[in-house]
Formats: structure tokens, C-alpha cells, sequence
């Protein structure tokens, strides 16, 4: 790990990649390194070998909470269809009553991705009202409003959350939030006749 760290700095993401692999070679077992070799996949964008990591983890570790809730991320993030769907919520059902802001909030997002809106948005009121600097989870919020055709309440959400993020590039949803609130806003005004 710590040879990776220093390729890392290097800005060596190949290097590290191997440094990694060769550490799974003698530990084939090390969770820890397999985290880390999925995290930076991920990083990567290179969503195949990032879910097959998780993967390898949660099939021999299933307990391991971290890889269960980033593969059930990536499968709804970069995975749609009803196959994906269904595998994370089947996953994200173990979160079900997770005290982690994080981990409720997956098992919401599989909620509304399984199209179970209704059930979704007192898991996303409850992530938000507990850890509401984390611009991500407003915005899960903001869609299960507009997805339930509660308008005023998604306008107002989205807006809170774009003010606050700013320029938070950590907030990867920024366009999808902003694209959002234009159609709910659209929706929101009378037709003129």
C-alpha cells in the first residue's frame, strides 16, 4: 500500500494499479487492497474492472459494507436497466436501517431506481435532515420530489443545493441537478392558452 501511495503522488495511476494487483497476487484475500484497486478503477472510469473488484469482495466478504454500497452506486449510475436495478436493490436492502448517512441514502437511491418513489422519500428526508451539507443527497431528494410530482418542494431543494455546492466540484451531479430544476420549474408555470 505503501508503494502505491508513493505512484499515486507520482500521478502514476497504471503503476498503481499494479502495484496492486501484485499485492492481490500473494493476498488474494486482502479486502483492503481490493478497496483500493476498485476505488481507483472507479477513479478511472473504468466502471467493468471497478464492479468486478466489488464484486470479488462481496461474493467472498459479504459483510463488507463499503464494496456492497459502491457497487450498488456503480450499478445504478453506470448500469441502467431493470437487471442492475434489481441486483442493487437487492443488495441496498441491508441498509435498509443504517444509521450511516451514506448507506440509507444508497438504499434510497436503489428505492427510487427500482421505481419505488414513494418508499424512497422518507429514506432521502430522513439522510438529508441528518447530514444535510452533502450536496448529493439533496439531490437525491429533489428527484424523488419531482418524480412525485411535488414540484414547489423539488424547485426549492434543487435550489438550496446548487446555492450551497457553489463550485463543489466534488458534487458530480451539478448538470443533472441543474437540468432537473429547468424542467421542474417548466412544470410548474401555468399554460397559456
Amino acid at each position: 500500500v505503501a508503494k502505491a501511495k508513493i505512484f499515486a503522488a507520482q500521478k502514476k495511476p497504471e503503476v498503481v494499479i499494479d502495484t496492486y494487483k501484485a499485492g492481490l497476487e500473494v493476498i488474494p484475500n486482502n479486502v483492503q487492497l481490493r478497496v483500493l484497486l476498485a476505488s481507483l478503477y472507479e477513479g478511472q472510469k473504468d466502471y467493468d474492472n471497478a464492479i468486478k473488484n466489488y464484486e470479488a469482495i462481496v461474493s467472498k466478504q459479504p459483510n463488507v459494507d463499503v464494496a456492497v454500497n459502491n457497487l450498488v452506486s456503480l450499478l445504478l449510475d453506470h448500469y441502467p436497466g431493470e437487471d442492475s436495478s434489481v441486483r442493487a436493490l437487492e443488495l441496498a436492502k441491508r441498509f435498509e436501517n443504517s444509521e450511516q448517512p451514506y448507506f440509507y441514502d444508497t438504499y434510497g437511491w436503489a428505492l427510487l431506481k427500482a421505481g419505488e418513489f414513494k418508499k424512497s422519500l422518507p429514506v432521502f428526508e430522513k439522510v438529508v435532515s441528518q447530514k444535510s451539507d452533502v450536496p448529493v443527497f439533496k439531490y437525491h431528494l429533489g428527484l424523488a420530489y419531482a418524480t412525485l410530482d411535488m414540484y414547489p418542494k423539488a424547485v426549492a431543494v434543487l435550489e438550496e443545493v446548487l446555492v450551497s455546492a457553489g463550485n463543489d466540484e466534488s458534487f458530480l451531479e451539478k448538470d443533472l441537478a441543474v437540468k432537473l430544476l429547468a424542467d421542474v420549474r417548466l412544470k410548474l408555470k401555468p399554460e397559456i392558452e
